[in-house]
């Protein structure tokens, strides 16, 4: 199979199966070692993914389109099929053909031919509701109403790429109290690709009082890098993490829950959750994530050190975890004699064992 179309086929999949959602994995992501990666949605370049401290673009206006990006250049006005006003030379959207090709590559996520009009429509979509506003109303219309996971996947896709204080309001409310939870999970999903620094407060809501696992795990995907948290916002998040991993029975939210810990905490006390779920959580998939989340801190502390020693030298240990132990202590390094032994006899064992690679 063609790798472009593998991809795009893939992508497409992602996109109306279920928005941003991301699977924690099992254990680590692809980095160098001694070079954590960023935590970042692997279906958005970086560049797409704004940051608290980022500056907007310089504003700039023309007759034909305002300072927001939209071209109101038509004075005429008329009535959509949802009440909105819209431009009278320019029919009101029409989403159905889009929501039907979302469906269609749901259903048959093996079919390319319908994974491509999928992608293509969601580019249409996007394109229309950044220059008509009409249009983006509709849209957020449809995304409040609509229960198909196959259309909210889709709709969260558009309305994500869509930095407009109308769809973070709309994203907002949704997550805060509407009735359907896949209508909640996905506005989530909003505000995770959004990236915005308001989804923290409203994560942190939900993480408290949601029952869903599915919406309490959208929840998580949503809350932002920490860039410019203060120190009592950090705090905040850093204590309900905390809660979250030692919730039983969510370990996929556990394992993300590690990882975030790792990335908000300001005091190595705060560290202390994630080296007790790597010693004691019955998941070994989670106790991996703890592992790995030790090395995205980068905190080069003796209990942090003797923590991944010990998950390396138990040979009764999931391979996954020991794996993930030793790359953090060749990430943390320099090490001191125990840990250097012990990185060494396990690197000469998985040198013979042929146990190399990525995991």
């Amino acid at each position: 199979m063609d790798r472009s179309a593998g991809l795009a086929r893939a992508a497409a999949a992602a996109i109306v199966a279920g928005g941003w959602v991301l699977s924690f994995l099992a254990g680590r992501w692809t980095a160098p070692a001694g070079d954590p990666p960023e935590f970042r949605d692997p279906t958005r370049s970086s560049s797409e993914k704004r940051t608290r401290t980022e500056e907007p673009p310089p504003e700039t206006s023309t007759p034909d389109r305002p300072r927001d990006g939209r071209n109101r250049a038509s004075p005429a006005r008329t009535r959509g099929p949802g009440g909105e006003e819209v431009p009278a030379d320019r029919p009101p959207i029409d989403l159905e053909p889009a929501l039907a090709a979302a469906r269609k590559a749901a259903d048959a996520p093996e079919d390319e031919t319908a994974a491509s009009a999928a992608l293509d429509a969601l580019q249409r979509l996007e394109e229309t509701i950044l220059d008509d506003p009409a249009a983006l109303a509709r849209t957020i219309e449809r995304f409040g109403r609509t229960t198909d996971p196959r259309e909210l996947g889709f709709l969260a896709a558009g309305l994500g790429h869509v930095p407009d204080p109308e769809v973070e309001e709309a994203a907002v409310r949704i997550a805060r109290g509407d009735a359907d939870p896949g209508r909640r999970a996905a506005a989530f999903d909003v505000l995770d690709a959004l990236d915005t620094p308001e989804a923290t407060q409203v994560a942190l809501e939900a993480l408290s009082s949601e029952a869903d696992p599915a919406v309490r795990l959208a929840a998580l995907r949503a809350i932002p890098e920490p860039t410019g948290a203060s120190l009592d916002e950090a705090a905040l998040v850093v204590g309900r993490l905390a809660d979250v991993l030692s919730r039983p029975g969510e370990a996929e939210a556990r394992r993300r829950a590690a990882l975030l810990l790792a990335r908000w905490y300001r005091r190595e006390a705060d560290l202390a959750h994630v080296l007790e779920a790597l010693e004691r959580d019955p998941d070994p998939g989670v106790r991996a994530g703890c592992a790995y989340a030790l090395e995205v801190a980068q905190s080069r502390t003796e209990p942090v050190f003797a923590a991944l020693v010990r998950s390396l030298t138990e040979e009764r240990e999931d391979p996954l975890v020991r794996e993930n132990a030793w790359r953090a202590l060749g990430a943390l390094g320099p090490l001191g004699p125990e840990a250097h032994a012990a990185y060494e006899v396990y690197r000469e064992t998985r040198d013979v064992e042929g146990e190399g690679g990525n995991r």
